[in-house]
């Protein structure tokens, strides 16, 4: 009897930022970088082993990793997460990683004990190629000379096409949020998509900036987090055949499709930060001609047994923290008024985060009540106030 070929396993997490226990003593220099950023750095390694052993219970084929390695290029972090990779890669799991705005030539890491920060050692783009040689590098068919992009094969005649469009070599005195593809690697990328036209492979792209809008506005929002000249190249790479695209950075758990004018769509697969709530990664299988995307979460690690729920909790007090100062350092806001939009806000923001958003009838009123105190003459209901676009984001079966 002749069994069927088992679907392609894919494990995906992204923008883990993970910061060697080597370079923190959870002293209050640790304690007050995390509430600035409000992110958990302290337990981002038990994180990253739950992740990384179910992950391998799953018994994954390929994970992928769009970037944001570490917490900023320090090379000591870099060489424990290799370590942490190596169990799977024993296992024969292919591992693929590309690098984040965070991840090389950081002007001035820094590593935490007690009271005070101190420097550490970054990476230079070589280095970078050399630590993960055994996550992608090494097993590429092809490689870009303009950048740390790559080509590799992950099976079922499928090609994993790693972008990597991060400014490091324009870093001074920080590292750049925004990303580009340069002229050279986009003319590389286009001749490797024809290629893999005329060799009947398919092309699944990972990138840490997104390809595509995930908010409305986000272009003119948030433009640091699309690369640049997002809507010809989102054309493009999927009219020359691609249609799926793995990225971060905007540490939002969603799935946008964009179609272009020819009528191909490309799907910008998002997954939100591993450091922060809602702690998540997904399992894609693919098999025939569908993509089955299903999205998992670290509820618990041994220190901290409701990982969850005060994850969620310290995320919404930053959140709170943080839309307050900007609006009061811009606006002159009333405290009530500041108050109602900082309330919203955070909601909102949150419900993206944790994806497939859904507006209550509660937070549509509000939201409302909130337009006509500030005189803006809006009108607007649960189909215009589109805070979530199609398809599903947490759990959903694409076209492959």
């Amino acid at each position: 009897m002749i069994s069927a070929t088992p679907p392609l396993k894919i494990g995906v997490f992204s923008d883990p930022h993970f910061l060697s226990p080597e370079l923190m003593d959870g002293g209050k220099a640790l304690q007050d970088y995390q509430h600035s950023i409000g992110r958990n750095i302290e337990k981002l390694p038990e994180i990253l082993d739950a992740t990384l052993d179910e992950l391998i219970n799953q018994q994954i084929d390929v994970l992928l990793i769009p970037g944001d390695l570490t917490l900023n290029g320090e090379r000591q972090s870099h060489l424990d997460l290799r370590e942490k990779l190596l169990p799977l890669l024993t296992r024969g799991i292919k591992v693929c990683v590309v690098p984040g705005n965070h991840d090389i030539h950081i002007p001035s890491p820094v590593g935490f004990r007690g009271n005070e920060r101190y420097a550490v050692e970054s990476i230079t783009p070589e280095e970078f190629e050399r630590i993960y040689a055994e996550s992608g590098y090494n097993t590429a068919l092809y490689k870009d000379t303009y950048s740390l992009s790559y080509v590799t094969d992950i099976g079922d005649n499928i090609w994993l096409l790693g972008i990597d469009a991060c400014l490091y070599k324009e870093y001074q005195e920080s590292s750049i949020t925004a990303g580009r593809i340069s002229t050279e690697t986009e003319a590389w990328i286009t001749g490797i998509l024809q290629q893999a036209t005329e060799n009947n492979k398919k092309v699944i792209g990972m990138m840490h900036h997104g390809l595509v809008e995930h908010i409305m506005y986000q272009s003119r929002i948030f433009p640091q987090y699309l690369v640049d000249d997002w809507q010809r190249l989102a054309e493009k790479f999927a009219d020359l055949g691609m249609k799926f695209i793995f990225t971060g950075h905007f540490h939002s758990h969603d799935i946008t499709a964009y179609e272009t004018k020819a009528g191909n769509t490309i799907y910008d697969i998002e997954t939100s930060s591993l450091q922060s709530y809602p702690f998540p990664y997904r399992i894609i299988e693919i098999e025939g001609e569908v993509m089955n995307i299903w999205t998992h979460h670290i509820n618990v690690i041994p220190s901290e047994p409701e990982l969850l729920s005060n994850g969620k909790e310290n995320l919404q007090q930053w959140l709170e923290r943080f839309i307050r100062r900007t609006l009061s350092s811009k606006y002159p806001v009333p405290e009530e008024m500041l108050n109602e939009i900082t309330e919203i806000g955070t909601e909102i923001v949150v419900l993206h985060i944790e994806g497939d958003e859904k507006i209550s009838d509660e937070l549509l009123e509000r939201i409302k009540s909130m337009f006509r105190k500030i005189d803006i003459p809006v009108d607007i209901n649960a189909e215009t106030l589109q805070l979530d676009f199609p398809p599903a984001d947490n759990n959903v079966s694409l076209p492959f």
